[in-house]
């Protein structure tokens, strides 16, 4: 068995730097030197990200009838837990707004949980939760997929 020496090379990149004005236009350049030599660039916008905000859900995937639970907390830049108020919107996959929770908040933890029900009959694909809070707006995906009865045959 032949091995070959494979040898990597790591990048190293220049601090981005501090005083960038968020939401300005820049345009940024990335040149590969020794070895593979290229360069390239393009025009980006810069927006400075000031909070994040996470949404779980129970499962990925959800029949006709089940329960969606949802928690949805906000993390600021620094590392503290949000305790503003939330807009949380559930849409259909056809852009249906089915559930709206507006100005939810938990001030002792700022951890908000939710569920809805799922319709007997509710349209399959792909749903989404969207929060906002503090002009920041993210979102979150989950399936709605047919229950199928999986058959299997026993030859003996």
């Amino acid at each position: 068995m032949n091995i070959k020496q494979l040898k990597i090379n790591i990048l190293a990149f220049r601090k981005v730097p501090r005083n960038l004005i968020s939401s300005a236009q820049y345009h940024v350049t990335l040149r590969g030197i020794g070895g593979l030599q290229f360069s390239n660039g393009a025009d980006i916008e810069y927006e400075e990200k000031h909070i994040s905000i996470f949404i779980q859900t129970d499962k990925a995937v959800y029949k006709a009838g089940q329960t969606v639970h949802f928690r949805i907390f906000a993390l600021h830049r620094n590392g503290t837990v949000s305790l503003n108020k939330m807009d949380i919107k559930i849409y259909d996959p056809k852009n249906n707004k089915v559930k709206q929770i507006l100005g939810a908040r938990d001030p002792e933890y700022g951890v908000v949980s939710g569920s809805m029900i799922m319709d007997d009959k509710p349209t399959l694909g792909q749903w989404k939760i969207k929060v906002s809070t503090e002009g920041y707006t993210y979102q979150k995906f989950f399936k709605v997929a047919e229950y199928v009865i999986k058959r299997y045959q026993a030859f003996v």
